[in-house]
This record gives structure tokens, sequence and C-alpha cells, in this order.
């Protein structure tokens, strides 16, 4: 919710709009999900499987990292997902108060049930150097983020340069048009 509070952009105003049979999630989004997904597996794996010798943690201390870095990766990709194919993640982010108010109050929850619960029901507590880990693993969702970016930018850079230079080289037409969400390298080869 917190990223549709802000008022429209002049962009934005000016965009035509969204075909009915156009997909929902874009090539962009899929790119950009696919690499925060690797990126936060990657993470959860190498916390459950090497915690204990990197960090020098208990099972139950694994677990509260765990879960904090998951709602500091979540919080951390609201701003990833403010801006889908530009690189600057927080441009007018000053103007869009209910986000700042939102993502501000998610971090101050995430902090009281960290510790609340570490008081209460006697999880394991974070100290500073095992917050600082977590919200450096969210901070790097930013630069996950850009890399994927930066492919995608690449990607169609290469696509407009090899665009006249297609040649239809393994998939009839009628194939390629039945099923139009196939890469280009299965239906084409590119020449040159």
């Amino acid at each position: 919710m917190a990223s549709i509070t802000g008022p429209p952009g002049e962009k934005l105003m000016n965009k035509p709009q969204v075909q009915k049979t156009e997909p929902l999630i874009t090539k962009a989004m899929r790119t950009n999900i696919m690499a925060q997904v690797a990126y936060q597996v990657v993470i959860f794996v190498k916390v459950q499987i090497t915690g204990q010798v990197i960090f020098g943690t208990d099972q139950k201390l694994r677990k509260a990292m765990m879960f904090n870095s998951f709602v500091l990766l979540q919080v951390f990709n609201q701003f990833n997902s403010r801006e889908i194919e530009k690189l600057n993640v927080f441009k007018n982010i000053h103007q869009n108060y209910w986000f700042r108010v939102a993502t501000s109050g998610l971090l101050a929850l995430q902090v009281a049930s960290v510790e609340i619960s570490g008081i209460i029901k006697g999880n394991a507590r974070l100290d500073y150097e095992k917050w600082g880990i977590c919200i450096s693993f969210g901070i790097f969702s930013w630069v996950v983020d850009c890399m994927a970016k930066c492919f995608i930018k690449v990607q169609h850079r290469l696509l407009k340069i090899n665009l006249f230079k297609l040649e239809l080289h393994f998939a009839p037409l009628a194939y390629f048009l039945e099923y139009p969400n196939l890469s280009l390298a299965f239906s084409f080869n590119l020449v040159g």
C-alpha cells in the first residue's frame, strides 16, 4: 500500500493505458523478482547451513536472524519496487509521505517484535552485530536490484542492435505465434 500512495508523476499521466491482453507481470518485473528470489534463497540456505560456523550462533539465534533478515529484505525490497526499470529507487521519495510513514512503522514493529519476543518468549535476542548483519543483507538487495536492472538494459540494447539480423532458425512462425512467451534464444538464431 505504501508504494501506491504517492502522487502520480508526469510520466505516468502521459503513459498509454495497459491493454487487457498484456501480461500483468512484465519482463522487467519477472527479472527483478527472480533476482531477489535467488538472492534470498542463497542467503537463507547459507545462514541455515553454515550459520553456526560463520556467525558462531546456535539454532535459536539463527532462526531469529533468518526471520529478521526475511522481514528486512521485504522492507528494503519496497524501495526496489518503486522503480521497475530505473536504477534510482530513491527518486522523489521525499514527496511520498505515506511511503516513509509505512516503512518507518514496519521497521519499528520489526525491532519491537524481535526484541519483545526475546524477552517474553525466551527467543534469541540479536545484539548490534547480528542486527548489522541482517541490515546489510537488506541493503545488499539494492545492489542485486541494480545488477538485475543493468542486465535488463544490456539485454534490451543487444536485442536492438541485432533486431534486423535475426534469422528464423528452428520454429515455424505459427508455432512461435502460438507460444509468444518463448525466449528469442529458442526461436531465433542471432546472425553475425
